[in-house]
């Protein structure tokens, strides 16, 4: 029995570029890269507007576009975490594990914010860390 396998001599085009022709849907550089989101501060919904949440973000990432693509997307990503954050009440903010719930909302959030704007299977957003976290 004899098996042909026909390969396919043209590398795959990348889907979208910059300015100066560099893919913004390179996969892992290998090293992990940080950026930092701060001054996010939003009213708490629900009946009494005096409360509100101040939060400070550390975002990481494996991908070889990581900051490139969050700088250029950084309004949008801001924009979706004040909304996240401004639909939860005070009452939220009571419960056991609240803290996590915004991790978990905020990485969901970016993730399909970024999705539009960059090419790649994977999400972009390895990690959140919190560098400040108040509910007052």
């Amino acid at each position: 029995m004899i098996i042909f396998f026909k390969l396919n001599e043209k590398p795959a085009q990348a889907s979208s570029t910059t300015g100066d022709s560099q893919p913004l849907n390179m996969e892992s550089a290998g090293d992990l890269q940080y950026f930092e989101l701060t001054g996010l501060i939003t009213n708490l919904g629900g009946p009494i507007k005096s409360r509100y949440i101040n939060v400070e973000l550390k975002l990481e990432g494996l991908a070889g576009d990581f900051e490139k693509v969050l700088q250029l997307n950084e309004h949008r990503i801001r924009d979706k975490a004040l909304q996240i954050m401004g639909g939860y009440s005070y009452e939220d903010a009571q419960l056991d594990g609240f803290q996590e719930r915004v991790r978990v909302d905020l990485k969901k959030g970016f993730s399909v914010i970024l999705k539009e704007y960059r090419s790649g299977e994977s999400d972009i957003v390895r990690h959140i860390y919190f560098t400040q976290f108040v509910v007052q």
